[in-house]
């Protein structure tokens, strides 16, 4: 079995494959930069057990990664309790389908990565643009397997958090698909503003993409794909498990070519 973990700002998100890529079991869990390997694997091993994963078949990990406190914590965690190294995707991996037509590809996020290389091996389209919405939300623009370029912006939780934090009378609001655009208590104004801002934002920077590649097929992904998805009629396709899958695509692809 093969083990894979996306280390993202608020969450991590992991897997666990048989030999053909099939997802045996999924979780997700809060990203502490203060815990050690032990108490990752304190966190992961109940999770495996509740899901009769025997971790001992555990063969071989791969992980991508944006919190590079992190990368030794698992580097660590994967010797100690999983008996193997780690493959730690990066930009310049060899033998990935991907090209860059920027400078300084190797500064790309991972996870950035691992959405491109799963988009272009499972949906072969010549011009695709990739959505995924987390912390940050990011935008990747694919031409001809090259990479040109994208854009980020905050995340939708990230707006909630910083409207709280930055305003005295305001509350935090958790986000809920509104009834109706014109809200009525303060936590529904905020919650509809946002909400809608954010469907807006997306549709104007869809729109701004194609410029550059009017052709695209535009897939999203992330952990409130689905809800905002539904009010995008831009975005082609939700695909909820692009990144996991995406994990074990290059962790299949680096396996054969060491062969």
């Amino acid at each position: 079995m093969i083990i894979g973990f996306d280390i993202g700002n608020t969450n991590i998100v992991g897997a666990v494959y048989n030999k053909t890529g099939d997802i045996l079991c999924k979780f997700r869990i809060a990203t502490e930069k203060k815990f050690t390997e032990h108490n990752y694997f304190s966190t992961i091993k109940p999770i495996l057990d509740i899901n009769n994963i025997d971790f001992s078949l555990i063969k071989n990990v791969i992980m991508s990664s944006v919190v590079t406190e992190l990368d030794n914590v698992f580097e660590l965690m994967c010797k100690i309790y999983f008996k193997t190294e780690i493959i730690k995707i990066t930009p310049l991996m060899g033998s990935l389908p991907l090209k860059y037509s920027m400078p300084n590809a190797e500064l790309i996020g991972a996870d950035r990565v691992v959405n491109m290389v799963e988009s272009l091996v499972k949906y072969k389209y010549n011009e695709i643009i990739t959505i995924d919405m987390g912390t940050a939300t990011t935008f990747e623009v694919l031409i001809n397997s090259t990479y040109i370029g994208g854009a980020i912006i905050p995340g939708i939780t990230s707006m909630f958090e910083a409207l709280s934090l930055k305003t005295s009378k305001l509350p935090y609001v958790k986000l809920h698909k509104p009834n109706k655009a014109a809200g009525i208590t303060t936590k529904e104004q905020i919650n509809s503003g946002i909400f809608w801002g954010y469907v807006g934002q997306i549709k104007e920077i869809i729109k701004q993409l194609k410029k550059s590649a009017p052709n695209a097929y535009v897939i999203a992904t992330g952990g409130l794909a689905s809800i905002v998805s539904e009010e995008i009629e831009e975005i082609n396709f939700t695909d909820k498990d692009m990144t996991l899958n995406g994990l074990f695509t290059i962790f299949n692809i680096y396996t054969n070519n060491k062969k």
